[in-house]
């Protein structure tokens, strides 16, 4: 899902089967395994030194760091000042 919170139940199991065949994290760790380049075990060690410092040094970063402006929101999302985006060019909501 989009997040931690998100059931998926808007989509039917079929399809979130289909999509996770095509996840190119799972295809690339299979080409590995597959290949003698990688052991499932090794895998496992990598993935679990990554979300530990994604729940570590990451997650701490984001917390300590001070909130955006109000004024700076719009600031990397699409394109700065897009027409398109309502508001964006004034700052403000129209």
């Amino acid at each position: 899902g989009h997040s931690m919170s998100d059931s998926n139940a808007y989509r039917a199991k079929d399809e979130e089967r289909m999509w996770s065949k095509r996840d190119p994290i799972i295809m690339l760790r299979d080409r590995l395994i597959e290949a003698g380049e990688m052991t499932k075990n090794a895998y496992k060690a990598m993935d679990t030194e990554i979300l530990e410092q994604i729940e570590g040094d990451i997650i701490a970063f984001a917390e300590s760091s001070p909130e955006p402006r109000v004024e700076e929101l719009h600031k990397y999302v699409f394109a700065e000042n897009d027409p398109w985006v309502k508001g964006a060019a004034r700052g403000g909501d129209k």
